[in-house]
């Protein structure tokens, strides 16, 4: 989507994720946060797979409605649609053939794309005072009075739930394991979540209040960031690129992840230091989590919204120690996520922060301590 229909829909979606509607998820994200983590148990377990668990639940019901008994239903298909196009037999042999993966993954995005029918369907019946994402975007209109036809929403929701799911579930990851490999800078942060919130949810007033953990986060997207790239294509021909010219459909990759890592930008660049953004401040197109310019994601103040508030309860309630020699490699789809997972073994805050030895091409990527 490109040019003038790109632009028509990005103003019809930029609503829900305005400042003000933002705000209008908080206690709602609390609320989820608190229910999903309020399960977990000490002992071992896999971090990656509990995060994905928190921002499932947090991002359907966001999107599809609290009250509603379909939308965490819409949510876990959606997962599983998107944990199935990104696999390898899907890339690699992509033949519309009862039995093969690519076969499966067509009918399972038949079954997507009917729920989010029936669900459209059913508010532009209902058309109450609901505030999840789906019922702004049906009610949404243009300049031209405008509004997104039943196959653009569905498109729009799939879009919404991938960046808004996935990726932060990647990132809560990433920062977990980044903590509990760093005892010092957690230390630090939970003397600002014992000073700002003395062991209770953030309200919406205290969010701002936790600055260290601002920047602990915006340390953790840019030494691994969840989506370490993105591709353009050239919409016109003899463009200018360096010493090269692109002609008119030409790919080109940008590399977040080696712009995050640019010594000149970044000092020491492998180093987790969150301080750091006490001193610097790169522009739009030097430090990318959510992209830049006009693609740049509509959602990013949600998510570091949610970021910050799953993090401040989870922190406050546990101890992650990363399982000793565990293997941490990356695999890189759409995003950047732990291959083989994140084992750690959990425990009450104790306060007893300590970092393990682990091996994988984690060191490729972060330089650890010790």
């Amino acid at each position: 989507m490109n040019g003038p229909q790109h632009k028509q829909q990005r103003q019809l979606i930029l609503p829900p994720f305005h400042k003000k509607a933002v705000a209008g998820y908080h206690d709602l994200t609390v609320e989820l946060a608190q229910e999903v983590i309020g399960q977990w148990k000490p002992g071992r377990r896999d971090v990656y797979a509990d995060m994905r668990a928190v921002t499932l639940r947090i991002a359907s019901a966001v999107l599809f409605g609290h009250e509603a008994s379909d939308a965490y239903r819409i949510g876990h298909l959606l997962e599983v649609w998107a944990r199935r196009n990104f696999s390898g037999p899907v890339w690699f042999f992509p033949v519309n053939i009862p039995g093969t993966p690519y076969h499966r993954l067509l009918k399972h995005a038949e079954l997507v794309e009917q729920e989010i029918l029936r669900l459209v369907e059913k508010r532009r019946r209902d058309p109450s005072d609901r505030t999840d994402v789906l019922s702004i975007l049906i009610q949404a209109r243009d300049d031209e009075n405008r509004g997104m036809t039943d196959m653009e929403l569905v498109g729009q929701a799939t879009i919404l739930f991938g960046a808004s799911f996935e990726t932060t579930a990647s990132t809560l990851t990433w920062t977990v394991f980044l903590l509990a490999q760093h005892p010092g800078i957690m230390r630090e942060l939970m003397d600002e979540l014992d000073r700002v919130l003395g062991g209770d949810a953030p309200t919406r007033e205290q969010l701002p209040q936790l600055s260290f953990l601002d920047r602990v986060i915006k340390e953790s997207m840019r030494i691994l960031p969840p989506v370490p790239f993105t591709i353009r294509a050239a919409d016109e021909d003899q463009i200018p690129m360096g010493s090269l010219m692109l002609s008119h459909g030409a790919r080109v990759i940008c590399s977040h992840f080696l712009t995050h890592h640019l010594p000149d930008i970044y000092p020491e660049p492998e180093l987790f230091r969150p301080d750091r953004w006490r001193e610097i401040d790169p522009t739009q197109y030097e430090y990318l989590p959510f992209s830049a310019g006009p693609r740049a994601c509509v959602g990013a103040m949600f998510a570091i919204q949610v970021l910050k508030i799953s993090l401040a309860i989870i922190l406050q309630k546990f101890r992650f120690a990363i399982v000793p020699d565990a293997q941490i490699d990356r695999v890189v789809r759409i995003t950047m996520n732990p291959r083989y997972g994140m084992p750690v073994v959990l425990h009450e805050n104790d306060r007893r922060y300590e970092s393990s030895q682990v091996r994988g091409q984690i060191h490729e990527m972060v330089k650890l301590p010790g």
